[in-house]
């Protein structure tokens, strides 16, 4: 009998301040866009401020001569754009969701009239990318939430993508694993794939995420197929970019136990062929099961939101924290068997098979060489 405990901390108090950024990090996202009237003729000098909903910062910017905006450095999640200009009714775009690494272009047609007079359009994010060439998908917290993900593991969601093809085990894909999570190849598999956390790289020397963080501390994972902006093409594999959740103006939380058991899986062919040969045979007692016995419980909790001290301070919309434990906790019972099988050129083939995720076989010859 082995048994395994891990467990695994990202920050255990992640504080976030709202500060001016002085560089760039891949995960963030740009909005940008034109600001003109009814006609097409360009507002120059136009204030436009981008609000991001979940948190309450405003971003501020003016239209240049050409009545163009960008803003950049924006956290993924749900905004608004308000736009106006003297001699203009106030102009609000809202839910519009900016995706990891995301290029948003939100157009302003403004209407003569009072800045007393606002008008609101409700429309949803561009279901068309009209900024970069790049291809993929977005996992959404909302789709990492309801799918089932084996192990808690965000990147075993990976192959719905399409282009993406898994190469490799589907062993050694747990939650603080890396080797498993690292077989999935497009394009031929014609190179190493990358892995971004928080616009931070985490791909080690060899091809593999250096942290896997669990799917509930996971807000968004984008997969990147092809045409990879310049800023992250240093591979020519896949480019998985994943952002963590983060402190909101509003509290959450979570508590999960997702358990494993390994007697409701399928035997794996060769585990069954050793025992129905050890049976045959006598050495594997009449009570011994054919799947070895074992349990896997992938268990955590996460809790976000705004810094408050009754009656001291109030951090919403300014001051955040977020915290997300994880572990594992293993118990397996290891039995294994032999079982030599005749194979053509070859005196005999013996291929080892049990609970052990790792299966090795060996092989001899007895003819000339």
């Amino acid at each position: 009998m082995s048994r395994t405990f891990a467990l695994g901390f990202l920050a255990p108090l992640l504080v976030t301040f709202y500060l001016p950024l002085a560089t760039a990090q891949q995960s963030r996202g740009t909005i940008t866009g034109s600001v003109t009237d009814t006609r097409g003729s360009a507002i120059p000098s136009a204030q436009v401020q981008v609000k991001n909903v979940d948190t309450s910062l405003v971003t501020a910017t003016r239209t240049n001569d050409s009545g163009l905006y960008e803003v950049d450095f924006l956290i993924p999640g749900t905004y608004s754009i308000t736009a106006d200009a003297p001699g203009f009714k106030k102009m609000v775009r809202s839910a519009l969701t900016l995706a990891v690494g995301g290029q948003l272009q939100v157009d302003m047609k403004m209407e003569l009239g009072s800045l007393a007079e606002t008008i609101t359009v409700d429309a949803g994010t561009p279901l068309i990318e009209t900024t970069n060439a790049s291809v993929g998908r977005v996992l959404e917290k909302k789709e990492l939430t309801d799918l089932p993900v084996g192990q808690m593991n965000p990147y075993n969601l990976v192959i719905i993508s399409p282009g993406i093809v898994f190469s490799g085990l589907s062993t050694g894909s747990n939650l603080f694993a890396t080797g498993g999570n690292s077989q999935y190849r497009t394009m031929g598999g014609i190179g190493y794939n990358e892995y971004t956390l928080d616009g931070m790289p985490t791909t080690t020397f060899s091809g593999q995420p250096g942290f896997t963080p669990s799917s509930d501390m996971v807000d968004e994972l984008k997969i990147h197929t092809t045409n990879f902006d310049a800023m992250t093409g240093f591979s020519a594999g896949v480019l998985l970019s994943e952002t963590t959740r983060s402190g909101t103006n509003r509290y959450h939380g979570a508590i999960y136990d997702q358990m494993t058991q390994t007697r409701w899986n399928a035997t794996p062919y060769f585990t069954r062929l050793a025992w129905l040969t050890g049976k045959r045979n006598g050495t594997i007692p009449a009570n011994q099961s054919e799947q070895a016995s074992g349990r896997t419980n992938t268990f955590g909790a996460s809790l976000g939101g705004p810094v408050r001290v009754p009656k001291l301070y109030d951090g919403r919309d300014k001051f955040f924290f977020y915290f997300d434990f994880d572990g594992i906790r293993q118990n397996t019972i290891g039995s294994a068997a032999s079982a030599c099988l005749p194979l053509a050129g070859l005196t005999q083939a013996c291929v080892r098979a049990g609970a052990s995720p790792n299966m090795r076989a060996t092989s001899s010859s007895s003819g000339p060489s």
